[in-house]
């Protein structure tokens, strides 16, 4: 092992090669360091896919409240709301991609020109 006294020393000094200090490995082998599995968002999603899945009290034709939430967005749409539309489109249709653009140098210096009012060669230098 060749000594790099250059700079300063990374781990932990008392640390020996080929033995596990008391307390590095809180569980034994094959116990989980996450006993209850997944994440919180899991069970969110979980929870709010039962609630959407059950049938709504009292409601005469037994719809799920799934079925009432997309009815209230598709009459939402239909009144001219335009993010409603847009979530029902992307149900259907999935998501637009962004479109991703590009300048030249020569296209940001003359934009950045236009708004700071100075000569576009000028930003180019």
């Amino acid at each position: 092992m060749d000594d790099h006294s250059n700079g300063p020393r990374r781990g932990n000094p008392n640390w020996v090669k080929g033995v596990t200090p008391a307390g590095a490995k809180p569980f034994q082998k094959g116990q989980t360091g996450n006993p209850r599995g997944g994440s919180r968002r899991g069970r969110l999603a979980d929870l709010l896919s039962q609630q959407l899945s059950e049938v709504v009290e009292g409601d005469p034709k037994q719809r799920t409240a799934a079925e009432l939430v997309m009815r209230a967005l598709i009459k939402e749409a239909i009144k001219g709301n335009v993010r409603a539309a847009e979530l029902c489109l992307e149900r259907i249709d999935g998501k637009m991609p962004l479109p991703v653009t590009a300048m030249t140098p020569e296209e940001a210096a003359e934009c950045l020109g236009e708004m700071l009012g100075v000569d576009p060669k000028a930003l180019l230098e």
